[in-house]
């Protein structure tokens, strides 16, 4: 049995995530992605470490071996965070390993944003993505799905369900 570990990637020293990343970037351009080696080089150049306070890069190991990377970065709209840079080793495909990945990307992103946005040109993470509550986007050259938070509204309305004579509004707490 795989014991799979959470990781926290931000603020890594720029020599142990050259060392951490070096093999995912070699397989992820043997499937022809290109994403894993800008997330490398980004990260090397100081351009992207995903080290603003609403930020984080997440890692999921198999032992020694990083099998999972993914993070999310604020963007000009202080209320959206972008999802990027997530890849799963193709060995570990569909066996949650991406469900939990997101699932703490999202947990990071949550307190910070209420909306996630995305771009995907492969229909597979696009599948991937749509399981996951995300909605596609049709009209943005940028972005290919969105997800937003549930308010405490939301929530507490599916939590409770009202009466269909009392509006949510009057329900507040």
């Amino acid at each position: 049995m795989n014991q799979f570990r959470i990781v926290s990637l931000t603020g890594i020293s720029v020599v142990d995530m050259e060392s951490i990343l070096a093999p995912m970037v070699k397989e992820s351009e043997a499937e022809g992605f290109r994403h894993i080696r800008r997330l490398y080089e980004d990260y090397i150049s100081g351009a992207n470490r995903f080290d603003k306070i609403s930020e984080a890069l997440v890692g999921i190991r198999d032992g020694d071996r990083l099998i999972a990377i993914g993070g999310v970065n604020a963007t000009d709209i202080q209320e959206i965070g972008r999802i990027r840079r997530v890849y799963v080793s193709p060995e570990r495909r569909r066996q949650g390993v991406g469900r939990l990945l997101m699932e703490e990307i999202m947990s990071a992103a949550r307190p910070h944003y209420r909306r996630l946005v995305l771009r995907t040109h492969n229909p597979a993470a696009a599948a991937f993505y749509l399981q996951l509550g995300f909605v596609p986007v049709a009209s943005n050259p940028e972005v290919t799905h969105f997800y937003d938070f549930p308010t405490y509204e939301t929530e507490m309305s599916q939590t409770f369900p009202i009466s269909s004579g009392i509006q949510t509004a009057q329900m507040r707490v």
